[in-house]
């Protein structure tokens, strides 16, 4: 989790990390030479969980350079991205590892939103080509193709999977079940998102929503009168073989008092 200047975000991004179901895991913060209370927060974290490694870094160096850092510096069996500024379902990387015994790159799904709302995205699928927040990835294929991030400080995420891909990993998509990695854009970041963009997100975010609670609300109507129909059917049935029934009790009735 490469940090800079962060500090509005960086108690939830952290917190996201930490409360992953999945608990055998390494937190790496690299803080890229913040000139605000980002130190102190980190130093508080690292004091409550034994988890956590900081790095505190002397000059900036962008997030290729903090990347590389952490992943020089890892230990674990697989390798995943969080940024200082997102989120995760707390079952996110559980869900991630849990596809990974076979392969290399274990892709799953983020979705795009802002800090205006709780709407969003889900992001377009770029083949070979993307965020790298969307997966984990095995550190020995990493070390063994020498697969590190370019240095360029804008699209080296795209760089870094594109060039991991070369060398043909082991790759597993997961099924999409609704756990996702929120990418939250925003004004002041890298990428210094305008609030123009943000509002137009935000915005599509919302009529995305709404046209998806349309579709339930369609698909609820459409079920709701499958089983109207069905409950009527069976009305039918049911009074068709009461009458039978009675049919049958008159004609046995008529035949007994014939009998008689």
């Amino acid at each position: 989790m490469p940090t800079y200047n962060a500090v509005e975000f960086l108690d939830r991004s952290i917190n996201s990390v930490l409360n992953q179901t999945l608990k055998e895991i390494e937190l790496i913060i690299i803080n890229d030479a913040s000139t605000d209370n980002t130190t102190d927060i980190l130093n508080k974290y690292q004091k409550k969980d034994p988890r956590i490694t900081i790095i505190n870094r002397g000059k900036n160096g962008g997030p290729s350079v903090t990347r590389n850092n952490g992943i020089e510096i890892a230990t674990g069996e697989f390798i995943g991205f969080h940024d200082c500024d997102d989120t995760a379902d707390s079952k996110y990387f559980e869900n991630l590892y849990k596809y990974s015994k076979n392969y290399d790159v274990v892709e799953g799904m983020f979705l795009s939103c802002t800090n205006l709302s709780d709407n969003c995205l889900h992001h377009i699928k770029y083949q070979p080509q993307g965020s790298i927040y969307d997966s984990i990835w095995r550190r020995s294929f990493l070390n063994e193709h020498n697969v590190r991030f370019g240095e360029k400080k804008m699209g080296e995420d795209a760089q870094f999977r594109q060039d991991c891909y070369k060398h043909k990993p082991r790759r597993y998509e997961v099924p999409d079940v609704g756990i996702y990695y929120y990418y939250k854009r925003r004004s002041g970041s890298l990428m210094n998102f305008s609030d123009k963009y943000l509002e137009h997100l935000n915005k599509e975010a919302y009529d995305q929503k709404g046209k998806e609670q349309a579709k339930v609300e369609k698909a609820k109507a459409k079920a709701k009168v499958k089983e109207e129909k069905e409950k009527a059917k069976q009305e039918k049935e049911k009074a068709k073989a009461k009458a039978k029934e009675e049919k049958e009790k008159a004609k046995q009735e008529k035949a007994k008092a014939k009998g008689n």
